[in-house]
């Protein structure tokens, strides 16, 4: 049975002055997106900006298509339930995590603007078939972002995203490979930059030590 944990954690220092421009920033994934790889991009963002804002979400064992699904997946194509709950909600009842953080600067008089994705998920994708073909991890990806794009109404929308690896004592398997090379070529798009992980010390094989996640945290937000 797959074990799903969910874990939010929204980061809001009231460092600006009420009627300031907030640059917010998402962050998340499956297990890998840990809460010291998010405190890690925090940290690095703001030594410029110490108002900037993270917004973290994790879901472990997760593929992509519970955020969102270029091919019919549970009756609909699109945003899918994580979305809801991670990103934007158009419920009115309801908000996404991200689309709250907004709603919380605003009542405060501040102007939030989201400003980039920090991205760490796939491994799971490498046990789904569609993932896998016909480039479909990497045009969900770039659907997925352009879609939060669309919901908070930003025409650049700037993409960091780690390579998944799973050590596991050799090389990788054929089907995360795939994954992988799907990561990599979104890469070399210009609004893309990807980060490989290959290297860094792992518990289990799969999962980051803690200082790893740290330091991966800390070269993506630079």
């Amino acid at each position: 049975m797959r074990h799903t944990l969910l874990i939010a954690w929204l980061l809001l220092l009231p460092l600006a002055s009420q009627g300031a421009t907030i640059k917010v920033y998402f962050a998340g994934g499956q297990s890998n997106a840990t809460k010291k790889w998010a405190e890690a991009i925090t940290a690095q963002l703001q030594r410029d900006d110490p108002s900037a804002v993270v917004v973290w979400k994790q879901h472990s064992g997760t593929p992509l298509r519970e955020w969102y699904t270029g091919y019919s997946y549970s009756g609909n194509i699109g945003r899918q339930r994580y979305y809801l709950t991670d990103i934007h909600n158009p419920d009115p009842a309801a908000a996404g995590a991200l689309e709250a953080a907004f709603h919380d600067l605003r009542a405060r008089g501040d102007t939030p603007v989201l400003s980039g994705i920090f991205w760490f998920q796939g491994e799971t994708d490498q046990y789904i078939p569609q993932s896998r073909r016909d480039d479909r991890y990497y045009h969900d990806i770039l659907a997925f972002r352009d879609a939060i794009a669309e919901d908070f109404q930003v025409s650049h929308l700037p993409l960091a995203l780690a390579v998944v690896y799973e050590g596991r004592g050799g090389p990788t398997s054929k089907n995360l490979q795939a994954i992988r090379d799907q990561q990599i070529a979104l890469g070399e798009r210009p609004d893309i930059r990807t980060y490989e992980t290959i290297g860094l010390p792992r518990n289990d094989g799969v999962h980051l030590s803690e200082s790893a996640a740290q330091r991966l945290g800390a070269d993506m937000a630079k």
